[in-house]
């Protein structure tokens, strides 16, 4: 991933309430419809 040039030369910083270990690798879809609200057979 780049980062833009009007950005470049700005200071980074890591916000690390956004950070959160992968408990897995994937997510199926079945499982984002459910967190959505859909009724999964």
């Amino acid at each position: 991933m780049g980062v833009p040039k009007e950005y470049s030369s700005s200071k980074m910083e890591k916000v690390e309430e956004a950070i959160k270990p992968i408990s897995s690798k994937y997510v199926t879809l079945s499982d984002i419809s459910a967190h959505l609200g859909s009724k999964v057979r």
